[in-house]
């Protein structure tokens, strides 16, 4: 689908991540799920065309400190979100405070990082309201968190698999971030940013890991919960309450 990745001025990692075929010959309907990152910076130029979506409801993955210090400027009328009351540094902020780190460092945390992912409390709170909510709604759903491809990444991966989309496609699905961000000029926005929190110098190779996405991440998330489940619909169904009454209702929405 050559229109996936919408073109904004001010929202990056934008796409639908409808339009895949299923493994039992199926069609996951365009239109109707949407992913992104944080929409503080959304230009005025963007409002008509996210407008126009469709949009019923958005599930802001970030944690409360995120959503203070970047709000989004635009969304619908219906916004989840997960009110962290206890202040606490994001794992990656002080992963990164201890200084003297490698690439290898990083990567090594981010695989760590998705495999305990699926069951911290903001994130199985608001995966339950994301599926609980594209059931009950006749519009599109919106799912984000601040780049659009970690937390929001797996939201993504269980909603394909639920529908039956093959997983080596879910993977060819969250890759795509790296398509949509130019990695190397987002670099120095990022070390300017987490260098002015931390007050320590970044190097490059420590911060890539962080900016975009490998297939070892998510893959990483996916055996935890095969590890822990038996399979990703276990976990949806255990953890998310994801029964098959509403697993019947997603496939009539979202499936053609």
């Amino acid at each position: 689908m050559q229109d996936r990745i919408k073109p904004f001025k001010g929202v990056t990692n934008f796409r639908d991540f409808g339009g895949y075929d299923t493994a039992d010959g199926r069609r996951v309907k365009t239109g109707k799920l949407f992913r992104t990152a944080a929409l503080h910076e959304a230009h005025e130029d963007d409002f008509a065309i996210l407008n126009g979506l469709g949009i019923d409801f958005q599930v802001d993955l970030r944690r409360q400190s995120e959503r203070v210090s970047e709000p989004n400027i635009w969304g619908p009328h219906e916004v989840h979100t997960f009110n962290d009351l206890g202040a606490y540094k994001a794992s990656h902020l002080e992963f990164l405070d201890k200084g003297n780190l490698t690439g290898q460092d990083a990567h090594n945390f981010m695989t760590a990082y998705y495999a305990v992912a699926p069951w911290v409390e903001a994130h199985v709170c608001l995966y339950t309201r994301w599926f609980r909510r594209l059931a009950e709604t006749q519009g599109a759903g919106l799912i984000n968190c601040a780049a659009g491809k970690d937390r929001t990444g797996i939201g993504c991966a269980l909603t394909l698999s639920l529908l039956g989309v093959p997983e080596d496609v879910i993977l060819e699905d969250y890759m795509l971030t790296n398509d949509t961000i130019d990695l190397d000029q987002r670099l120095p926005h990022v070390r300017a940013k987490w260098e002015k929190r931390l007050r320590l110098k970044l190097d490059d190779e420590t911060l890539y890991p962080f900016l975009g996405v490998k297939g070892e991440y998510l893959q990483s998330a996916m055996h935890a919960i095969q590890e822990k489940h038996g399979s990703l619909a276990n976990y949806t169904k255990d953890i998310l309450a994801v029964d098959d009454t509403l697993i019947e209702a997603l496939k009539s929405k979202l499936l053609e």
